[in-house]
């Protein structure tokens, strides 16, 4: 390029103009979002969540009272399969330590103090034993057998719940019992419900004196004066 080029070259360049500060700002305005626009946005959010969250929230309880009741049965399934392998009694024992549902399977020479911390399975956060508040009939939907967890003792006033099982898998009351001499008692149901539902309930029942288990639910109409078969 010849000299006076180059120079013509760079006179046009350096008197070039640029974006002014005033365009640069009215691009910026014109981009943005209204304040009103904003709110509507944040409404509509809120509205959202009002109904997104507790939907969610009672689907997530659901789930966990489901998931509580299949442990529960399954417990008590492996206590009677247990107590028909090893040709011994073998318990399902429940508590309730910290608002938390724990569970342990053992012999039921063992008392469940005697058990160790790793023994015990908990079930999932917000199932509780349903056994505070009777229902309209004047009953508890838990009506499993209450022991003493120091000497597995029965006692109305223990704080563990029993499923005992004897070496042919048949609910019994004592230890030594054999099938033909099953107590009523013997028989019983654990009712699970859960802290964030109100009418969705599962309950795990020991039917039948040869020891069928099974999942109940929460009915509208009683049957002999529980809502939970």
């Amino acid at each position: 390029m010849k000299p006076d080029t180059r120079l013509k070259c760079d006179r046009y360049i350096s008197h070039k103009p640029f974006t002014s500060l005033a365009s640069s700002s009215k691009i910026r305005y014109t981009t943005g979002y209204t304040i009103i626009e904003v709110l509507s946005v944040v409404t509509l959010i809120s509205l959202f969540s009002a109904i997104a969250v507790p939907a969610w929230n009672g689907f997530v309880g659901r789930q966990q009272l489901r998931a509580g009741a299949n442990r529960v049965y399954w417990a008590m399934r492996t206590a009677q399969s247990e107590a028909k392998r090893q040709k011994i009694a073998v318990q399902a024992s429940f508590r309730e330590n910290d608002n938390q549902v724990q569970w342990a399977v053992h012999l039921a020479t063992i008392p469940p103090d005697k058990l160790s911390d790793s023994a015990w399975e908990s079930l999932p956060s917000g199932v509780l034993i349903d056994d505070k508040v009777k229902n309209d009939k004047g009953k508890l939907e838990t009506t499993l057998i209450k022991v003493d967890p120091v000497d597995n003792s029965v006692r109305n006033a223990g704080t563990v719940y029993r499923a005992l099982f004897n070496y042919k898998g048949c609910p019994i009351y004592e230890s030594t019992d054999e099938c033909t001499q099953v107590h009523p008692r013997a028989r019983g149901r654990l009712g699970l419900k859960h802290k964030n539902l109100e009418n969705a309930k599962r309950c795990v029942i020991v039917s039948t004196l040869i020891g069928v288990v099974r999942i109940g639910q929460e009915h509208t109409k009683p049957q002999n004066d529980l809502y939970c078969y």
